[in-house]
């Protein structure tokens, strides 16, 4: 019998119950055998199930999902006020169970982070907000690759691939280079934003002062970019949170859809390349 976690929400304990699931006391995890999914108990489970083990989805359950460098520090943590924020995150960790909703693990000092679910539509340049989701700290790491490359991380968070992927290092790498390649594509354009989803959900409103807040995160976090790639003057390391993805985002305004200074992206894309270059030797 292999037992798989699940994300059950406080509120649906007992629906989650009734389905099938087994509630762990010591571990504090609902459960279920893995061989049920295969029965016909489990479509009632399925919405408890995390995606690694879902028997209808294939690989990629996590890969690296870079957003594009004129993005940067435009989440919407800097675009909502704090407290229109962590309703929102503290939403996605409560839909969850407080588990990892693609591979069902906690972290060890936090069991879950935010990280904005965005779609990108390469034709038209339009950012697409579709949720925000509960990872745990390994599975985020994958997401924001750049980020852990350039944080020392990417040797785990290629190991973390792997594993909820099932799949070979080669194949993990394959992913990665295929991330960065998408990113410098995508760091040359403007792109514009759809927050509908956050509306729509939360009934929470983009103002003028939430993109005046986004448009300083951006500053700030190519400034922490530059010093990392350059050691120059120290910037204030302190405005990005590790508990929010440095998941960029845009206003639909058009004050928001300027590109970076060509000196700004020439530092940044020297991170990458020389992180990318160190993974490929490996």
């Amino acid at each position: 019998m292999t037992m798989i976690p699940l994300c059950v929400p406080f509120s649906r304990k007992e629906e989650a119950r009734q389905a099938g699931a087994r509630w762990h006391a010591s571990e504090r995890v609902w459960q279920c055998d893995r061989d049920v999914l295969a029965t016909s108990a489990y479509p009632a489970l399925r919405p408890f199930v995390p995606r690694m083990f879902r028997p209808e989805l294939s690989p990629p359950f996590i890969r690296p999902w870079m957003v594009p460098q004129t993005l940067w520090g435009r989440n919407l943590r800097a675009l909502l006020t704090r407290e229109q924020w962590d309703v929102v995150r503290r939403a996605a960790y409560e839909e969850s169970g407080k588990r990892c909703i693609v591979c069902g693990g906690r972290g060890p000092e936090w069991p879950v982070e935010a990280d904005e679910a965005w779609e990108y539509d390469d034709v038209t340049s339009l950012q697409t907000l579709k949720s925000v989701i509960a990872l745990c700290p390994p599975c985020h790491h994958v997401r924001h690759w750049g980020k852990s490359m350039v944080e020392g991380r990417e040797e785990a968070a290629l190991s973390h691939m792997m594993k909820v992927n099932d799949w070979s290092r080669y194949q993990a790498r394959e992913a990665a280079d295929a991330a960065l390649a998408q990113w410098h594509d995508r760091s040359r354009r403007s792109w514009r934003s759809d927050y509908s989803w956050v509306t729509r959900r939360h009934g929470f409103e983009i103002d003028d002062a939430g993109i005046v807040r986004a448009e300083q995160a951006n500053v700030e976090v190519v400034a922490i970019a530059r010093h990392r790639a350059t050691g120059l003057s120290s910037p204030r390391e302190d405005v990005v949170n590790v508990d929010v993805p440095m998941h960029a985002s845009q206003d639909v305004s058009d004050t928001m859809t300027g590109i970076l200074p060509d000196t700004n992206r020439s530092v940044i894309d020297s991170v990458f390349r020389a992180a990318r270059k160190m993974l490929r030797r490996r």
